[in-house]
């Protein structure tokens, strides 16, 4: 085989690391759980808009248009950070988001456990309407963060949809096994 063929397969190889279902050293994936995320709207899902991973952690953000980004749905990793209770992790969220906004109205952190993870719920409406609403779960590997946006005030069914998908559809599973939702995976 030639150099180049083997450069060409080499990085090909390459390319597809973390790909498949198994963690990617090279992406810094948790080697031990799985951040499961549905969805979002389970009907007519989004387009994914951001895929971003650095040492520190990783950023994905589906919206319903690429071009704004105003609603959406973000997730984060946050490596380094599985030692931080997430009650204190969401505060730190509403106080980042309040910065943003001129006045705000906060509800949480609301503390929680779910497959016998440590959770926390948070909600952040600004005085223009727009409305965050997230969940924060800490693993052993990391500390897990989906937020959705909304750049309008949710209706009340909006914000019970949002609830629901947050608690029934977001969660926290070991890579192998699991009981309970995370076996049905």
């Amino acid at each position: 085989m030639s150099r180049a063929a083997l450069l060409l397969a080499l990085a090909a190889c390459l390319a597809c690391e973390g790909a498949g279902g198994v963690p990617g050293e090279a992406l810094h994936d948790p080697y031990t759980e799985r951040l499961v995320v549905g969805p979002y709207p389970p009907d007519a899902p989004w387009p994914q808009v951001t895929d971003e991973h650095a040492r520190e952690g990783t950023l994905s953000i589906w919206a319903p248009d690429p071009l704004r980004k105003a609603d959406n749905l973000t997730q984060q990793v946050l490596f380094g950070r599985q030692k931080t209770a997430p009650a204190e992790a969401a505060q730190q969220e509403v106080i980042r988001i309040s910065k943003l906004c001129t006045s705000v109205q906060t509800d949480g952190p609301s503390p929680a456990t779910e497959d016998g993870n440590d959770a926390a719920y948070a909600e952040v409406t600004c005085a223009d309407g727009t409305t965050v609403l997230f969940k924060v779960i800490r693993g052993h590997e990391a500390l897990y963060l989906v937020r959705r946006e909304f750049a309008r005030p949710p209706s009340p069914q909006e914000r019970r949809a949002i609830h629901a998908y947050l608690a029934g559809q977001v969660y926290l599973c070991p890579i192998t096994g699991g009981i309970g939702r995370c076996a049905r995976r």
